[in-house]
């Protein structure tokens, strides 16, 4: 046992001391390894993340959940909630007040609120620093404790209604709470405006498990050719499986090692100090994340294992194409070019049109797994290209007698594999462009056609809706005078009458109507107030009736009219507060934009996701470019022999690495622009920019220009520095 542990030691270090011998290509490929293994660890520790944050969340909203009750005798408190919006940001204002002063308050509160006071929740608080929210509904009392919101970014109030009957007046089957922690009070959420948590997982899916594949495709394979060398001898000298996968384990086990720590000290800092999101301004809660602290040494051993095994298991798949000095190592190789891998990408673009032609949440489900289907089988239909590609190059050159187009044309036919991890990153990151642009339409494009109607309205109107009936009239017309509150009544033979005096009622048409009994507005204009005071009550113009004498009917609410603008909103709704009962004050554009600006704001959440998988994209590509560098650099050496001139080195760059990438762009974006085609069919809406695609293949056939000059002039002190070995 001890001679086998010790025989294990000598070839790990064994395959770590060679491995430190490839060169530029071997620090590539480590630099891969550490990237591979820190990015997983992070995505993993996501992933365990979400579902800490959601079940800490549901805990606490179970927690503050009030317990109904009919019995008068058990009550402890009244609880009413209404509705209000800052800044378009809709949230919810819970009204309580004791009925027994000793029962214990609602979590996150450190006593009941006092008359005309309000608790307020940080987030609500950050989204207006004027500070004008904190004093809407009376004195500010404090902030509401983590201990009593789902999430540091909840809105939420706890308020106390300034006058004394306000929550007995209200018309429910009940506002009588025994107390708080009412049982099934939990929900599958995660996201603001009430998304589920699937949502979450499925933007993870796409915006950092893609990326973070396409990553480790591209570092698993970095340095293929040395290893290849190395496991051929030990093959030949007789090693068996297991010592050629301890030389791999070996070569990718100390950069993997560090990686992994690195990954999980970052993940580990994260359940010490709150992390706050670019683009959503979100803040993940450290408490929340500190309860799966303890499954950061399972997520870093999973994670080395994994790295350490795609490496090994990468140097098996290499095509056959690829040199290889065993041919008992090449036959045991897969060839990534057969059928059925290229099959997999067939079948997951069938899969994806069959999803966006089915829809519904199975159609949903079936294009997201014909979207992984056909991006992990990029690598195959690249591999496959690359070497047609190649032989065509090839070809050419021998009938046209040039040197660099026949040597490029068999280098890239014999070394697929190159332009597979480009393209893997490139299609990935085209794809991934082409789905958050149609997301983020998908998702903004109703918000814009209701601002285009909000914003033909303004703020001169404001509409109040109370619990305290006419009395609360009568305090609104003296805290603002007659001349601006305008009374709605709905009658019994279907009209809707705005009830005033003959000041306020002239201010709602053009020609300044009034009259002692009811009076129509047909063929009167209105002006702003009365267009909004028509919308905010869901009457046609002509179909509002002015009087100065209220009608046999049902009171709907009050119209305060508004000179100042969103000044004057902010006032009314704080009079509002402290004048009448538990009033739900808004304006009509409001009521347009609040639920439709809360879905918009979904979309914010692409670009927090998109940013990880920016990040895992650029450095997959730059490894992949990195790697291209090195090859070609090595491979041209013997050129030495023919010549060693630049010129010629930058044609037989252009026919092998510079032409196959403008090839792959083009091709990525078609198929990027056939999956977003798929993607619109399928949400019914939404759009991507052709422009922007177009600029991506500029910058990807940018790069291979540069990539070929580049990998040229390194290749040129390679080719004068190269010695014939192995003869």
């Amino acid at each position: 046992m001890l001679t086998m542990v010790t025989r294990t030691g000598i070839l790990i270090a064994l395959g770590h001391r060679v491995g430190r011998r490839d060169g530029w290509r071997g620090g590539v490929h480590r630099i891969g390894l550490f990237l591979s293994a820190t990015a997983l660890v992070l995505v993993t520790w996501l992933i365990v993340g979400i579902d800490a944050l959601q079940e800490r969340g549901e805990e606490r909203v179970a927690g503050r959940a009030p317990v109904f009750t009919t019995d008068s005798t058990a009550a402890t408190a009244r609880w009413v909630e209404r509705p209000d919006t800052v800044d378009t940001y809709q949230y919810l204002v819970l009204y309580v007040a004791p009925i027994q002063p000793e029962a214990p308050p609602p979590p996150g509160l450190p006593r009941w609120p006092e008359r005309g006071e309000a608790f307020l929740s940080p987030g609500l608080l950050r989204l207006d620093p004027s500070g004008a929210v904190a004093n809407r509904y009376g004195t500010f009392g404090g902030e509401i404790a983590p201990s009593g919101l789902r999430s540091p970014n909840e809105l939420l109030v706890y308020a106390r209604p300034a006058l004394t009957d306000a929550l007995g007046n209200v018309e429910r089957r009940t506002t009588l709470v025994s107390g708080f922690g009412a049982d099934g009070a939990r929900s599958r959420t995660v996201l603001p405006g009430g998304r589920p948590v699937s949502d979450a997982y499925l933007l993870l899916v796409f915006f950092g498990i893609l990326p973070l594949v396409a990553l480790i495709l591209v570092a698993g394979t970095g340095a293929a050719e040395g290893r290849d060398r190395r496991v051929a001898t030990l093959d030949v000298l007789g090693a068996g499986r297991r010592a050629r996968a301890m030389v791999i384990l070996g070569e990718a086990l100390l950069s993997t090692l560090a990686g992994v720590l690195v990954g999980g000290a970052l993940a580990l800092t994260t359940t010490v100090v709150d992390l706050r999101l670019p683009a959503t301004g979100y803040v993940i809660a450290a408490d929340d994340l500190a309860t799966r602290r303890g499954w950061l040494p399972a997520l870093a051993l999973a994670s080395l294992l994994v790295v350490v095994s795609l490496s090994a298991i990468a140097a098996s798949l290499r095509p056959v194409g690829t040199p290889a000095t065993s041919q008992r190592l090449r036959r045991g190789r897969v060839d990534v070019r057969r059928p059925i891998f290229v099959s997999v990408f067939l079948v997951g673009l069938l899969l994806a049109v069959y999803g966006s032609t089915v829809r519904g949440d199975w159609g949903r489900w079936a294009y997201t797994l014909g979207l992984l289907a056909t991006l992990a089988g990029t690598p195959a239909v690249a591999t496959r290209v690359a070497t047609m590609l190649g032989n065509r190059i090839a070809g050419l050159g021998d009938s046209r007698g040039w040197p660099s187009a026949l040597v490029g044309g068999r280098w890239l036919a014999a070394r697929p594999g190159t332009l597979a991890r480009v393209t893997a990153a490139v299609l990935i990151g085209f794809g991934l462009l082409v789905q958050a642009q149609i997301l983020t339409t998908q998702l903004t494009g109703v918000e814009r056609a209701a601002q285009a109607q909000a914003g033909r309205m303004d703020d001169s109107a404001v509409l109040v809706r109370s619990t305290g009936g006419i009395e609360d009239g009568g305090r609104l017309r003296n805290a603002f005078g007659p001349q601006r509150v305008v009374e709605g009544w709905a009658t019994h033979d279907g009209r809707f009458v705005a009830v005033g005096d003959c000041v306020a009622l002239a201010q709602l048409t053009q020609d300044g109507r009034c009259g002692l009994t009811t009076t129509s507005t047909e063929g009167s204009p209105l002006t702003a107030a009365g267009a909004v005071l028509a919308h905010g009550t869901a009457v046609s113009p002509g179909s509002l009736f002015l009087s100065t004498v209220r009608p046999e009917g049902e009171l709907q609410g009050f119209f305060v009219l508004n000179p100042s603008g969103r000044a004057g909103v902010e006032e009314i709704k704080r009079v509002a507060q402290a004048t009448t009962g538990m009033p739900i004050v808004r304006t009509p554009a409001e009521g347009i934009l609040g639920g439709l600006a809360s879905r918009a704001r979904l979309s914010w959440w692409i670009y927090d996701f998109g940013l990880l998988a920016l990040l895992l994209l650029a450095a997959a590509a730059g490894l992949g470019a990195a790697g291209s560098f090195v090859n070609q650099a090595h491979g041209v050496g013997a050129l030495a022999s023919y010549t060693g001139r630049y010129n010629f080195l930058v044609r037989v760059t252009w026919w092998n690495l510079t032409l196959p990438t403008v090839v792959v762009g083009i091709l990525a974006a078609v198929t990027a622009a056939v999956l977003g085609g798929l993607l619109i069919r399928l949400g019914g809406s939404g759009s991507f920019a052709a422009g922007l695609l177009l600029a991506a293949v500029l910058l990807v056939t940018s790069a291979g220009i540069g990539a070929g000059l580049i990998a040229a002039a390194v290749a040129v002190g390679s080719a004068r520095r190269w010695r014939p070995t192995g003869d």
